[in-house]
C-alpha cells in the first residue's frame, strides 16, 4: 500500500511540474514581447497585456489619428499582439515608406494576417509574376494601375471611396 501511495505522489509531482512548465512557457510566450529600439517613438498607454492595442484592430484609422494627435511628433509605438509596430506620420514618413528598399509591404503586413493561407500562382499569373516575391508583384501591379488611362478612369471612384 505504501508503494502505491509513493507512486501516486511521484506521479502527482511529475504532473504538477509539467503543468508549471507549460504555464511558464505560456506566460513567456504571451506576456514577453520584443523590446522596441532605443530610438523608437514613445510607446502609447492604450495597451492590453496579450493583444496589445485593441483599438488597432477595432477602429484602426480613428486609433491612428488619436494617437498621432497625442504625440508631439505624430509618431508613436505600440504592440499588435507580440509584434512591435512603429507608426510614423507626415511627409518625411511617407517618403521613407515609399522610397525605402528596406521596407517590404508583405513582410510588414504578413504577421497581422495570422493564419492567412499562402496563395500559389497559376500558369496564367506567371507572366505578371516572374518571381514568387509578393512585394515585387504587388509593386508592379500598383505601378501598372497608376499609369495613364487606368488611373484617370478610376480617379472619381477612388475619391468617392476615400471620402
Amino acid at each position: 500500500m505504501a508503494g502505491v501511495l509513493e507512486m501516486d505522489r511521484s506521479t502527482l509531482v511529475v504532473v504538477a511540474a509539467s503543468v508549471a512548465a507549460a504555464l511558464a512557457t505560456l506566460y513567456a510566450y504571451l506576456f514577453q514581447r520584443p523590446r522596441l529600439p532605443k530610438n523608437a517613438p514613445k510607446l502609447i498607454a492604450e495597451q492590453w497585456p496579450i493583444v496589445g492595442s485593441l483599438a488597432f484592430f477595432t477602429e484602426r484609422w480613428d486609433f491612428f489619428q488619436r494617437q498621432a494627435a497625442h504625440s508631439s511628433t505624430g509618431n508613436f509605438s505600440f504592440y499588435a499582439g507580440r509584434y512591435p509596430i512603429i507608426a510614423l506620420s507626415g511627409p518625411e514618413a511617407r517618403k521613407t515608406f515609399f522610397d525605402s528598399k528596406a521596407l517590404a509591404f508583405a513582410e510588414g503586413y504578413g504577421p497581422l494576417l495570422g493564419g492567412a493561407p499562402t496563395v500559389s500562382t497559376t500558369s496564367s499569373d506567371r507572366s505578371d509574376n516572374d518571381s514568387s516575391d509578393f512585394s515585387s508583384y504587388f509593386n508592379r501591379r500598383m505601378t501598372a494601375l497608376m499609369k495613364g488611362p487606368t488611373i484617370r478612369a478610376l480617379h472619381p471612384r477612388l475619391l468617392r471611396d476615400a471620402r
